[in-house]
């Protein structure tokens, strides 16, 4: 799309009409998706993946100093596979607008090239993407635009993103246009809904409510806890309960924040943002709330976690300072997440990529001065039993007193989903038949089944011992 961008610049003249090519780009790319409902009107006698198609031809030898497209490079070109791009070359070949010639310096290579009658062809539909572009962008007004941005920000379905650099004044006239501009009013953004669906109003007069959506970690001072008040107003030395974890907390003083700066305040209502220190038992999430107020907040979706490193200390000593470390730097972003992996004998952290966690070994190395390293995590491998097998274990202990003596036979057989219980067994030539007692069904952590099934053939056995029996055989698992 954006070789079509640079064809509108580049033949401006012939046109009549010009865009930047990053403009045209992005335009052709939302024209392309509509074409898929209706082409019609701005491509005619071809498809648009044709039109793409002829596009690359046409502009990548002015590129590539006369060098003729390959199919692998259009395939690149257009984001789609090179058996789409050949069905697609075929069709036009047929109808003499490409070209297709052997590379003399890669003869497995295939060079594609426009012909005048296919350039033609192009130059006309271009022409025609040209008089729908000008029709598009004359459609709608600034004010147009600025309310549909606006209903766009209010349903949540545009997320604009600005760059400004205060220290130098460059775009902060822009920001803040846009801010009086076309930003909201908070009386037209979407009723806020607590846990069980019910509109809560931001009502300074109504009863105190208030929900923590961030936690940052500071030297000297520790945890940060930054909440927006949701109903109510909340003022220094207010006792509220914790509607997740069911605890007290007394709120110490409380802050407006502007950037790193916190401003002491006496109160903050409904609506207002601050934070807080020194709370006992509050998380990212967490709703606090006022005598007799039940609500509860669920605005935080955090997504999965996409990578994952096994983290070891260099030094075995710092493990402990490594992982009340890795915690912390949890609380302050809860998409970091560390697990204890006993089955792998390593300590595994998740993150959103690999930048990610490479952000978190910097952190650790500079801020926590921790020297740590990332390793592969282990792979889990695992056995199948496909026949059965005995083993067989004697134990003698004669040192004065009654001693001891036992004999251990261990028997290992395949199991099946609702296969019958055992009945009997055959021991060196001997049947013992299954008298069972009880039967458990334990579900093990990585997707196995234990069947535990209490029969005793020989001699006797305290019934009270079971189910530390049950738990040596737990440790094997």
């Amino acid at each position: 799309m954006f070789f079509f961008a640079d064809m509108l610049w580049e033949n401006s003249d012939f046109i009549g009409n010009s865009y930047p090519p990053e403009v045209c780009g992005a335009i052709l790319r939302s024209m392309e998706k509509l074409s898929r409902i209706k082409s019609e009107g701005v491509i005619t006698g071809m498809t648009p993946s044709e039109f793409s198609v002829l596009c690359c031809a046409e502009q990548f030898p002015r590129k590539h100093n006369g060098t003729a497209a390959s199919v692998a490079d259009i395939a690149a070109l257009m984001g789609v596979s090179v058996p789409a791009v050949s069905r697609t070359l075929r069709s036009l070949q047929g109808r003499g607008w490409i070209e297709r010639t052997i590379d003399e310096d890669d003869r497995r290579s295939v060079r594609v090239s426009i012909t005048p009658a296919g350039r033609e062809k192009l130059l006309d539909n271009m022409s025609r993407v040209v008089g729908s572009l000008n029709r598009i962008l004359s459609v709608f007004t600034e004010d147009e635009m600025r309310e549909g941005i606006r209903k766009g920000l209010v349903m949540r379905n545009i997320f604009p993103v600005f760059c400004v650099d205060a220290h130098k004044d460059m775009g902060v006239q822009r920001l803040m246009e846009f801010l009086g501009n076309v930003v909201p009013f908070v009386s037209e953004m979407p009723k806020v809904h607590n846990t069980r669906g019910e509109e809560v109003s931001p009502d300074s007069n109504g009863p105190e409510s208030i929900y923590f959506f961030k936690t940052g970690m500071e030297p000297h001072i520790g945890e940060v806890s930054y909440f927006k008040v949701m109903s109510g107003s909340i003022k220094s030395g207010d006792d509220l309960t914790n509607a997740d974890r069911g605890s007290k907390e007394r709120i110490g003083q409380i802050f407006a924040c502007a950037g790193a700066n916190r401003i002491p305040v006496d109160q903050l209502n409904a609506g207002d943002l601050g934070c807080t220190v020194k709370l006992k038992d509050v998380k990212t999430g967490n709703t606090l709330n006022g005598k007799g107020t039940e609500e509860r907040f669920d605005f935080i979706k955090y997504p999965n976690s996409k990578y994952s490193r096994a983290i070891k200390a260099v030094n075995e000593s710092d493990t402990e300072k490594m992982m009340a470390a890795l915690l912390k730097m949890r609380q302050e972003d809860p998409t970091w997440v560390v697990e204890q992996s006993k089955e792998l004998g390593q300590t595994i952290v998740h993150g959103q990529g690999e930048f990610h966690l490479r952000t978190l070994k910097w952190r650790m190395e500079n801020n926590e001065k921790l020297a740590v390293k990332f390793e592969e995590p282990r792979i889990p491998y695992r056995e199948t039993i496909t026949k059965l097998s005995r083993a067989d274990y004697r134990h003698k202990k004669q040192s004065g007193g009654a001693g001891q003596f036992g004999e251990v036979h261990l028997i290992v057989e395949p199991y099946a989903e609702g296969m019958p219980d055992p009945t009997t067994f055959n021991i060196n030539g001997q049947e013992f038949k299954m008298n069972i007692k009880g039967r458990e069904e334990v579900d093990l952590e990585w997707g196995g089944k234990l069947v535990f099934i209490n029969s005793v053939v020989g001699g006797a056995i305290d019934a009270r011992f079971m189910p530390a029996i049950l738990k040596g055989i737990m440790d094997c698992m």
